[in-house]
């Protein structure tokens, strides 16, 4: 049986998804989708619309975790051609 993979979403976009959250804290689905819903929350508590569901803007999550956008993009983009 042959195993099929989803291609990866473009570094171009503004969002991140639960799989790149799993990836770049290292945690579980549930706990992924846990920080997505509280990212959420702190930003309708300060005005903004919400996100799709699973997903976060990378800018706020990037400006919440203290990391380098560019670098997370990279690092996920060279994981994925490595798969």
């Amino acid at each position: 049986m042959e195993m099929v993979t989803k291609p990866r979403r473009s570094s171009t976009q503004m969002f991140f998804f639960k799989e790149d959250i799993m990836e770049i804290l290292g945690i579980s689905s549930s706990k992924a989708y846990a920080i997505m819903r509280e990212l959420g929350k702190e930003l309708k508590a300060k005005g903004y619309s919400l996100p799709p569901a699973g997903r976060i803007q990378k800018s706020y999550f990037c400006e919440k975790f203290c990391l380098d956008r560019q670098e997370i993009e990279r690092a996920l983009e060279r994981k994925n051609l490595a798969s």
